[in-house]
């Protein structure tokens, strides 16, 4: 079996010669043949092992255990970090069951310490059957392709060293080696779902449907990664064509790609923007295909509301993710001529200058100085506004000028607009006003750049 573990640790490069590998130790059988195991490979190897050990608090044995796991790690030599989580206060804190909680608490407490000692690898003593219990769990939950992976090799830093091994395999070395384990009364608690797996339906698709149904799922698993990989490597294209950020968290997939990608791969990129801004865990297949839904709906200004505070919208180009960030308050700043305008309201601010017709520099729209009326106000839009915009024969609303532009409707409450004595006079990236344009008659012209605040 020690041949077996080497060999599929280089295959799948999970340990190299000078890591340092925090491994987690239960007392039960695997993790104790996977100390011993790691130990045995790390002298041979030249990588080194730190025992980690979680004290759950919620059975009485579980003191006696630590005190085994302390002792065992001692004589082989390797130090050993124990810790205590209160599981059942944190299960009733953070609204998780008792098997959610202690799973959460285990991987948070191994990644601390791998932080703290500056270790590369994690392990832990999955084996095939957990294997084929994750592949059946997610299937009864409906996953897809990449659920049907289970548990990956590695992950990150944490690796599964065991995953090719049969409960029996592990069993048999213990009593070849002649070491003891500690047996979890709490694993034969069928109130646990995975429990209920393992000890029911599990032995009873095996005995009325097929006897090797852990190596078919373990090879189900195998395929599925293969295929997952493709997939993945195909998603990555999608993306790297469809998918821009913005500041804020803002994720933005570009519709006319997204539209042009197989199914699958449209329902992957979304389900990258999910993950993204919320969490890799409990999204369900009606999310994505709401937010597929809205890709395909005509027309503008729609959005989707989803768990985690993410809102989807759709404007004209784009599918848009965010975390539900409110519009902009109403603003409206007095012009500095010349000068600078803070918008903080918008993240913006107006770059104002005086010059004579025909000098250079940048500016994103130029007005007759002495067609305008005192004060200027830079402001946001309000119901009702209308200008005349050059060229364009006769007055418009702000609001058709904004369809017609094409500006998503949740940026239209950031654009700034340019207020004299209650005309509008220009709309921050359109046509100004005609009554203030430049024309052959102006002697001074007002330069305004609307640029990011700084």
């Amino acid at each position: 079996m020690q041949r077996k573990v080497a060999a599929y640790i280089a295959q799948h490069n999970l340990i190299s010669p000078g890591h340092t590998v925090v491994v987690a130790v239960s007392s039960g059988a695997d993790s104790v043949a996977l100390m011993h195991l790691l130990s045995r490979l790390g002298a041979e190897q030249g990588f080194s092992l730190v025992v980690a050990h979680v004290h759950h608090g919620l059975r009485a044995e579980a003191d006696s255990e630590q005190r085994f796991v302390e002792e065992l790690a001692a004589a082989l030599g390797h130090p050993c970090y124990s810790s205590r989580v209160d599981v059942r206060g944190l299960a009733a804190q953070e609204g998780r069951t008792l098997e959610e909680a202690g799973r959460e608490a285990r991987y948070r407490y191994l990644q601390h310490l791998c932080r703290e000692l500056g270790a590369q690898r994690i392990a832990t003593a999955h084996h095939r059957q957990d294997q084929a219990e994750t592949v059946l769990l997610h299937v009864l939950r409906g996953s897809g392709l990449r659920g049907l992976q289970g548990m990956l090799p590695r992950r990150g830093n944490l690796v599964r060293p065991l995953l090719d091994c049969t409960r029996a395999e592990i069993e048999d070395y213990l009593r070849a080696q002649g070491l003891r384990w500690c047996s979890d009364a709490s694993n034969l608690d069928l109130r646990f779902l995975r429990n209920r797996v393992r000890h029911s339906l599990l032995p009873q698709l095996e005995r009325e449907y097929n006897p090797a149904l852990v190596e078919a799922l373990a090879q189900l698993a195998e395929l599925a990664r293969a295929d997952e990989q493709v997939l993945e490597e195909a998603t990555a294209g999608v993306l790297e064509q469809a998918l821009a950020e913005e500041d804020g968290g803002v994720l933005r997939l570009d519709l006319e790609v997204l539209r042009g990608a197989p199914l699958g791969l449209q329902r992957r990129a979304v389900l990258h923007c999910l993950t993204r801004l919320g969490g890799p865990q409990g999204w369900k297949m009606g999310d994505v295909e709401a937010a597929l839904r809205l890709a395909a709906a005509p027309g503008s200004a729609r959005q989707l509301h989803l768990p985690r505070g993410l809102r989807v919208e759709k404007d004209y180009t784009h599918l848009v993710f965010h975390r539900g960030l409110p519009p902009p308050r109403p603003y409206c700043h007095l012009l500095q001529v010349p000068g600078i305008t803070r918008i903080p309201e918008a993240g913006l601010q107006v770059e104002a200058r005086l010059q004579p017709p025909g000098a250079e520099g940048e500016a994103d729209v130029r007005l007759d100085w002495h067609r305008l009326k005192q004060p200027l106000l830079v402001r946001s839009r309000r119901p009702g506004d209308r200008m005349r915009p050059l060229g364009l024969g006769g007055s418009k609303k702000l609001q058709d000028l904004f369809v017609d532009a094409r500006i998503p409707a949740r940026e239209r409450d950031r654009v700034p607009v340019l207020e004299d004595a209650g005309r509008v006079c220009w709309v921050a990236g359109m046509r100004p006003d005609e009554r203030v344009a430049v024309g052959p008659e102006t002697t001074e012209i007002l330069a305004l750049a609307v640029r990011p605040l700084r």
